[in-house]
């Protein structure tokens, strides 16, 4: 495999987020730019996401009038974003992001997927959300995994999300991807494959996660150095940004969901050791910032996600990307 380009449109904008208005119209601008296709609704809009591999998927924008603070309290007011199947039988949980005075939100967006943050902030809740369609694999027709697996190696739905604020108690922050390759427990998340949709809560083993290419870290992890695969130069990998989660039909011998891996984000790369939030770095001629913080405790120590964050080529894993071999 290799970077999964789109070959669609990139936005990367910041926008003014000092109402929901402010906030609702700045990403719907971004989308509308990313070709994402739309319909207004009474409170907001909802958009269709259609994947360069044809898969199919659903989210709304809305204000309905949310506040996350904690009883009938009136702060924090803020905007939802909510992940669903195409034919809506399917819904994610609601992702919240908070709208204040003076308060930016930046989003990297392509044709099917979105990571929304506030710029250079890491100590914040409510403050980011990205999901979408990832690339997956299309095993060749009459191939040894075809035959063998039947109709489940086809891959005819996949989408994912997941955001910082816990889905019910709207004022406690939670891990998202913002923070980490893998999410906390408990976790706000959607991760759905041909039907079978994992969210929170969930067992742990099976959390929707990226595979970070590390050692086992032994507790407690910030006590003990991080365990950075490198290149024999001593680089960091530059590695495809790959998904896993687990399911709900299929338990482990202790009753357990574990994840698999399902696909990869489009558009990005992962790399093996801890960046500086939003740096960008020049890869394969094209720039790409970094979307995960750097935080001993609660941040991702074993690498980063980068964004390709301008328009190129490609249309596929490899288009025109780099690969990592061993020899």
């Amino acid at each position: 495999m290799g970077i999964a380009y789109s070959g669609s449109e990139i936005v990367h904008a910041t926008l003014a987020a000092g109402s929901r208005a402010e906030a609702i119209a700045g990403l719907h601008s971004a989308l509308v730019q990313a070709a994402w296709e739309w319909a207004p609704l009474a409170d907001g809009y909802k958009y269709t996401l259609t994947s360069p591999q044809d898969l199919k998927a659903k989210m709304t924008l809305r204000d309905t009038g949310k506040y996350l603070g904690p009883g009938a309290s009136t702060d924090n007011p803020a905007v939802d974003i909510q992940f669903m199947s195409f034919d809506e039988t399917r819904q994610g949980p609601v992702h919240w992001l908070r709208v204040a005075s003076g308060r930016t939100l930046q989003v990297v967006a392509n044709i099917c997927q979105m990571f929304v943050s506030r710029p250079e902030v890491t100590a914040d809740f409510a403050h980011a959300a990205c999901g979408g369609i990832p690339w997956v694999p299309v095993p060749l027709p009459g191939s040894e995994c075809a035959v063998e697996r039947g109709n489940d190696i086809e891959t005819t739905e996949a989408w994912w999300s997941n955001g910082d604020v816990h889905a019910v108690w709207g004022f406690w922050s939670v891990r998202s991807f913002r923070h980490s390759f893998m999410l906390g427990y408990p976790a706000t998340y959607a991760a759905c494959r041909n039907g079978d949709m994992l969210t929170s809560p969930s067992d742990s083993t099976g959390l929707l996660r990226l595979i970070p290419y590390a050692q086992q870290q032994s507790w407690p992890f910030y006590l003990n150095p991080s365990p950075i695969t490198r290149l024999f130069n001593d680089e960091p990998l530059r590695v495809e940004p790959l998904l896993a989660w687990g399911a709900t039909g299929k338990q482990g011998p202790d009753g357990k969901s574990f994840a698999r891996i399902k696909g990869q984000v489009w558009d990005a790369f992962w790399l093996t050791e801890q960046r500086a939030v939003e740096d960008v770095e020049t890869m394969d001629g094209f720039e790409w910032i970094n979307y995960t913080y750097e935080d001993n405790v609660r941040g991702s120590r074993l690498g980063c996600l980068y964004l390709l964050r301008e328009t190129a080529g490609g249309g596929g894993p490899g288009g025109g990307g780099l690969g990592n071999y061993a020899y």
